[in-house]
């Protein structure tokens, strides 16, 4: 049985919950005023989830997930076109560049959670459930195999953390800024993914402008500037917020 509502009647992690506990196959389309995603279930688990929007490509997606960098899917893309190669991609990226089967799968499965956290912030949207999912869709190469209840309580538990974090950066308009008066910066025991952030730190760049540069999202950048401000590493200056 198909069934549509809105986030004003239900939220996201109720309908996740109400087609997991019916067992239901089929595809949940979700959209808002700016973005568009399905999500595909079969028995009421999730086999997959990606935009309603465009037609995502794996190479895309692997760049979204950190698997691969844009130089690389260049060069397999070009290496594809200019030999008129047949093969896959994926699979010249795993000839070209060692990419395994399982760095692959992990990409895609962290894109696709992702995409699913994604939708736990929105704040309004609306929700189509059918009973039908498309044929190329029931033979998916890489099924997402993460429980339905896991997602809800990861889900949950970035809303209360963004929560948290926006108490002190709500809006990513803030100029990151070195702190002149931290000492010995190179002996802080920082992340990659912290150093990465640190490195794009110049004094002018907003928070806005340092996702562009990175590709991360916003749950996962703020968490990142987060760290860095109550280490005292970088300040926040919201006198010259970007215009």
């Amino acid at each position: 049985m198909s069934f549509s509502g809105s986030f004003d009647d239900l939220f996201f992690s109720e309908v996740l919950q109400l087609v997991h506990l019916e067992m239901k196959t089929g595809t949940l389309d979700l959209w808002n005023s700016w973005d568009g995603k399905k999500v595909i279930f079969k028995e009421g688990n999730i086999l997959m989830t990606g935009s309603m929007e465009k037609n995502e490509k794996l190479g895309d997606m692997l760049i979204e997930s950190k698997v691969i960098n844009e130089a690389q899917l260049r060069e397999a893309l070009k290496i594809q076109r200019d030999g008129k190669n047949t093969k896959r991609v994926g699979d010249i990226l795993k000839d070209r560049y060692g990419i395994s089967e399982g760095d692959i799968q992990t990409g895609l499965k962290d894109y696709m959670l992702e995409s699913i956290f994604a939708i736990f912030s929105w704040e309004d949207g609306q929700f189509h459930f059918s009973n039908e999912m498309a044929k190329k869709e029931e033979h998916i190469p890489f099924p997402l195999n993460v429980s339905v209840e896991n997602i809800i309580m990861e889900g949950s538990r970035r809303i209360d953390e963004t929560s948290r974090i926006t108490k002190e950066i709500p809006h990513n308009q803030f100029i990151l800024k070195l702190n002149i008066e931290l000492e010995g910066i190179e002996n802080i025991d920082l992340h990659p993914d912290e150093w990465k952030v640190l490195s794009l730190v110049d004094d002018t760049k907003a928070i806005e402008d340092i996702k562009l540069l990175t590709g991360y999202t916003d749950f996962q950048l703020l968490k990142i500037v987060f760290s860095l401000k109550n280490t005292h590493v970088i300040v926040l200056d919201e006198a010259e917020q970007a215009s």
